[in-house]
């Protein structure tokens, strides 16, 4: 790392001593030739590149161990009904084992709303969300003058990969 500071600092060193010439192509080249920076900027490219490559392959084994989590869960779902027949086959509500205690344990009644049944307003809550779009638009329109503002906005940095 500490040769690519040292590039840049030589780099900037090159333009600060050139500001005064006023000529960009002149900066340019000597830049390029008293410095490595293209070939740091390609080694770091390369890096960039790696990494989304890596960030692909990972992806690939989440997906890979996903369906392997989704396979054991369905085999435990499986096994859970394999030891409730059991107990059911055994007239047990509960069972010590040395792993587990098993047993069967009544759920409370909870609320099923029917389809298409009006209930009355108490029951409803409203949910106050301001209307970004809308406030950006007055904005612009200079209908808003305090209270809000728009960010200075900012640049994108894009590395394309061919």
């Amino acid at each position: 790392m500490s040769r690519l500071f040292d590039e840049i600092k030589k780099a900037n060193d090159i333009r600060e001593m050139l500001k005064s010439e006023g000529d960009e192509q002149l900066t340019n080249d000597m830049i390029e030739g008293e410095t490595d920076l293209a070939g740091l900027l390609d080694w770091a490219i390369g890096k960039v590149g790696d990494e989304k490559a890596m960030q692909e392959s990972i992806k690939l084994r989440i997906g890979s161990l996903k369906a392997r989590s989704d396979a054991s869960v369905n085999r435990q779902a499986r096994m859970t009904n394999i030891v409730k027949t059991i107990m059911d086959a055994m007239g047990k509500r509960k069972y010590n084992a040395p792993e587990a205690t098993i047993f069967y344990s009544e759920i409370k009644p909870s609320q099923v709303i029917d389809e298409n049944f009006e209930f009355p307003e108490k029951y409803y809550k409203v949910e106050k969300k301001l209307d970004k779009v809308a406030i950006k638009k007055d904005i612009k329109a200079g209908d808003i003058k305090e209270g809000f503002h728009l960010s200075n906005g900012d640049e994108r940095f894009t590395i394309r990969f061919n």
